[in-house]
Parts: structure tokens; sequence; C-alpha cells
């Protein structure tokens, strides 16, 4: 349940009536929002949704680990056991190529987990970043590129690619809030040996029938072996959340943090999370129109900004979503 309201100055607000607030900016508007916002206070996440077969689904953030896998054949906590624990690595896959480049032959579990976690290897990690504009960057970057005759409405040059009622999400998470009301325990250096200490991170909802494990890492540069180069994790100011909802299949993150906030009766003085839904069709080049000046893109924008796949990734992922925006730029 999506709810909407407005806070009014110093009010107490249950979590009955205020989890989350809703919004549907342009993406000018959302840059002008968010631009003087503090990083000691929030961080984001961009996703495109999915349009498939005339169909708009909108997505939860859920870790692409538990998205693409089975949960009942292949636990995270069996990958991290298994594939990334040291030793184990070494033993099998210390002779690839792009290990010995990387020298993730020579690291610890935690330095291993982050630098995968940004080169294309699914996790229970969820990224979030400081800076809303790379937020904005990613929530394009599954929307498809399009090279043939594009329709525009005639008065404002918008194109009709999709329907209207399509749109990419924004999330602003308040992660002061989120650690102070939910008692959210860090993946601090400590914890090195994230394989024994998992536990430590559960969640319960409901007497161990649904629980979740959940943690933050706001600052996970300084987690990684020097050996390591995680330029993906550096530029894009990243940060994460995990979370294995692997016993909670039923939630994502912010449904199972919404139910454990109502089951606690926890109160908040202002929201939680602000979603920022901003339409497809508002992200692509406009058609000219003759006496109007010419409208800058979002990618032209992002570009001018040092924010796009060019310089937010020093392998193939940037390129890969930058050529759906050849015609945007």
């Amino acid at each position: 349940m999506l709810f909407m309201a407005i806070c009014e100055h110093n009010k107490t607000i249950k979590m009955s009536e205020q989890f989350k607030i809703v919004k549907n900016p342009t993406w000018e508007e959302y840059v002008e929002e968010t631009k003087n916002l503090s990083t000691d206070k929030f961080i984001y996440r961009g996703q495109s949704n999915l349009f498939k077969n005339g169909s708009f689904t909108p997505w939860g953030i859920k870790s692409s680990f538990n998205r693409e896998n089975d949960p009942k054949k292949f636990k995270f906590r069996k990958f991290l056991t298994q594939q990334l624990e040291q030793g184990l690595f070494e033993t099998y896959y210390s002779n690839y190529e792009f290990v010995k480049n990387t020298n993730l032959n020579q690291s610890d579990l935690i330095s291993r987990l982050y630098f995968l976690q940004h080169y294309g290897i699914s996790t229970c990690l969820i990224d979030f970043t400081f800076d809303p504009l790379v937020a904005l960057y990613f929530s394009l970057t599954s929307l498809k590129g399009h090279n043939v005759m594009r329709t525009a409405n005639p008065s404002t040059g918008v194109l009709t690619i999709y329907p209207d009622d399509c749109y990419v999400s924004i999330y602003q998470i308040n992660h002061k809030l989120l650690c102070e009301k939910l008692n959210i325990n860090n993946l601090d250096e400590a914890n090195k040996n994230l394989t024994i200490k998992y536990d430590h991170y559960a969640i319960d909802l409901n007497r161990k029938l649904e629980w979740a494990h959940l943690a933050i890492d706001l600052d996970p540069l300084s987690k990684i072996n020097n050996s390591i180069n995680n330029y993906n994790l550096k530029e894009q100011k990243g940060c994460f959340l995990l979370f294995d909802n692997h016993y909670a299949q039923d939630y994502d993150l912010i449904t199972f943090i919404e139910k454990y906030c109502e089951i606690n009766d926890i109160i908040f003085t202002e929201p939680l999370v602000t979603i920022y839904n901003i339409k497809y069709n508002s992200l692509f080049q406009r058609m000219h129109i003759i006496n109007k000046p010419r409208y800058k893109t979002v990618f032209k924008f992002l570009k001018e900004n040092n924010c796009t796949g060019q310089y937010l990734f020093n392998d193939y992922q940037g390129l890969k979503y930058d050529f759906n925006f050849f015609h945007d730029q």
C-alpha cells in the first residue's frame, strides 16, 4: 500500500498514517529537489521497472541473487561459505585470468563480495548511492533503445514510445532513520568473517515464520583490501544494504521494512522512504518544435555532469547501458 501524505512541522506520525510518500515529478524537478539534500541523511536507488508484452510492472527492491535463483535450492549464505570462502575460492578460481588481474585471489571474503557485486555477479547486496544523479542514471539503464521512426505529441514534442502510465522509480531512504528505528546492524570491519556472523543480521517478523537478513554498509570502500581497485563502487559513490529475504519471499525490501514497522508500532516524525516515479517517455529525446528552444535530454544532462556509463564504470557495463541512448546525446 502506498501512503500519500504531507508531514506537518514536528508532527509525530504513526506507522499506520505514513511510512513512505510517492511523488510524480519530471526528471528536472527531481534534480532540483534533491540537489542540495544532505548525504549524511539520504541514500538513493534507481530502478527502471518493466514493460514487456504490452504490460507494465513496477519492480520491488529485491536482491539479484534471490530474484535469479531458486531459494529452495540455492541459499546466499551457502554461496558465501562455498564459492567465496577463504581457501575454497583460491582452490577453484585462482587460475582464472579475471581473478588474477583483479587480485581477487589475494583478498578476503568481504573485498571479493563487494567487488563482484559491482562487476556483474549476483549477490544479496542491494546497491544504493549517496548521489541522486547516479540513481537517476541507473533508473534509465534497463530502458530499451530505439532507432526507428518515433512518434511524438505535436504540441509538446514528447515521444510516445511507451504507454503514459509507465515510469522509472527512484527510492530515497533516510538511512539515519532506518538505522535508528529498526536498529539495523552495520556490516562493519569486525565482520570480515561474514559467514559465521550471518545470523547477527537476522530480523524477525513473526516468531521465525518470516524473517530476513538485513544490514547496512555506508562506507564499503574502507572495508576493501588495498590490492583491489573497485573503480565502479568508488565512482558510483556506492553503499550497500544486505537484504536476504530467503525466509520472507513475499516481501521486497520496502514492504519488509514496512511490515516490521507496523508490527512494532514504530512512530515517525518524517517519512522513511520517498519514491520518485518519472514517466518513461519524458526521458527520451523530444521532437524539436519550430520557434521553441531545443530540449536537453536527461542523458545529455547526466553526461555533462560526468554521470553516465562512460564515467561510472571501467568495464563493459557502462558501454552496454549507454548504447541505448545513442539518439539522446
